[in-house]
């Protein structure tokens, strides 16, 4: 059954064959978000240099 990674967290031990994985995981939509709207800026940078 699959536990939120907050809830993993707080439990005593803590699991880090549940916790890494979620983590990476979970890093990946923001990643996502950061390398589009990086090239997003870089296209706009270099169309509004360029004369």
């Amino acid at each position: 059954m699959w536990r939120p990674l907050r809830g993993q967290m707080r439990s005593f031990p803590s699991n880090i064959d549940v916790i890494a994985p979620g983590a990476f995981v979970s890093m990946a939509v923001p990643l996502l978000v950061f390398i589009v709207f990086q090239l997003f800026f870089l296209h706009t940078m270099l169309a509004g240099s360029v004369r």
